[in-house]
């Protein structure tokens, strides 16, 4: 299940438009686009649909087939729908169910990069998170908004460590730009915002479709 949503990448909450500059903000309702690049892969395109801080993802699992995520901040959950299968499976993150971030904040090393840059015409200020094995993510982050991370679902990925994911989401600090290098130093995954759209979102974006059936999580195995 988690190759299927590995392109989930990550989340973004909210944006708005003040004059000529792009700002952010939780009122926010409109469309996100964004590419995400796997290492040895093409860059994959997905678009996200912001309303009332919840989050529709549309992107392609493995063989193209269509998918989308919604994530809803109050209930702390994602639900994942496999469109060619008309099937979803909702993900609890206050459960022990829910797949465990890839790295830990324990094991890894926060700290400001220094200097602020622009992703979509956005002001972001960049951010380094390393690992004791050499693993290192570099972000450019804004603050005060809601943020959901989806690279926690991926397996094989360095994460964003000691600035997230869970760090990141209590603090809303949201990353425009995230890329990620393994030990010796190669690129293995980037995230980038590439255009925001304040636009009207239709409710019915963010509702499970009735014909769609529930695929249940099996329970974490028991601990020794």
């Amino acid at each position: 299940m988690r190759t299927h949503v590995a392109v989930l990448a990550l989340a973004l909450s909210a944006s708005s438009l003040s004059g000529c500059a792009k700002k952010i903000d939780a009122t926010f309702e409109g469309t996100i686009s964004m590419a995400t690049t796997l290492a040895g892969k093409a860059p994959q395109p997905m678009m996200m649909e912001i309303k009332n801080g919840r989050m529709r993802f549309d992107t392609v699992g493995e063989g193209g087939a269509p998918m989308h995520g919604v994530y809803d901040p109050t209930r702390n959950e994602v639900v994942v729908f496999m469109d060619s299968q008309k099937a979803y499976m909702a993900l609890d993150f206050s459960r022990a169910t829910a797949p465990a971030p890839n790295t830990s904040a324990e094991t890894s090393i926060a700290e400001k990069a220094g200097g602020k840059d622009e992703v979509a015409g956005i002001s972001c200020e960049k951010w380094v998170s390393k690992e004791p094995s050499g693993k290192r993510s570099e972000v450019c982050v804004i603050e005060g908004v809601n943020f959901f991370d989806l690279t926690r679902l991926r397996a094989g990925a360095a994460g964003l460590g000691g600035v997230g994911p869970q760090s990141m989401q209590e603090k809303k600090m949201f990353p425009l730009r995230s890329v990620e290098y393994d030990a010796s130093g190669a690129e293995i995954s980037r995230m980038e915002v590439t255009a925001v759209d304040k636009k009207a979102v239709d409710e019915s974006r963010f509702v499970t479709p009735a014909d769609y059936k529930k695929l249940e999580i099996p329970p974490a195995p028991a601990q020794p």
